[in-house]
């Protein structure tokens, strides 16, 4: 694929189950997560989950949605939250969040890879751009809001 395979790693001043009570549910990213507008969770099995979420994607490119099938684990401490693409604007969605204890597990090392490609054609100084200012602010609302969901504050 000619779309670059990136992957964040950050520390988050949290636990791993306070950080995973936000990441494992996506009916929380609208409106937390940088440019996603609309999600919704639309089925729970076990760990397997759909989840819906539209991205309002710079100009001059449209929204873009994504339906992924997402796979919850946890082993050892270790929270992972993969996903895979279902349907959707993509060619490409895929990536994982894998939550380890840091600190003694007071922080969390936060893990993030992705894998996107849109089937539309986004000049790929564009895509750059998005990916570069876009996952840290991703990493920015994960410490603001999974503390804030953890005490009841950040639910809708």
């Amino acid at each position: 694929s000619e779309a670059p395979r990136i992957t964040v790693r950050a520390v988050v001043d949290s636990s791993p189950e306070v950080v995973w009570g936000f990441i494992s549910h996506c009916d929380l990213y609208a409106g937390r997560m940088p440019r996603i507008v609309e999600s919704k969770e639309l089925s729970r099995d076990g760990d397997k989950v759909s989840c819906r979420t539209v991205l309002d994607a710079p100009w001059p490119v449209n929204k873009l949605t994504a339906v992924t099938k997402v796979t919850l684990a946890q082993k050892d401490g270790v929270y992972t939250r993969t996903w895979a693409l279902d349907s959707g604007d993509y060619q490409i969605n895929e990536g994982k969040w894998v939550l380890s204890p840091h600190a003694g597990g007071a922080k969390t090392m936060v893990r993030y890879e992705t894998m996107v490609q849109p089937k539309s054609s986004v000049p790929s100084f564009i895509q750059g751009w998005a990916q570069k200012n876009g996952l840290p602010d991703m990493i920015k609302a994960v410490r603001t809001h999974a503390p804030l969901v953890a005490k009841g504050e950040g639910k809708k």
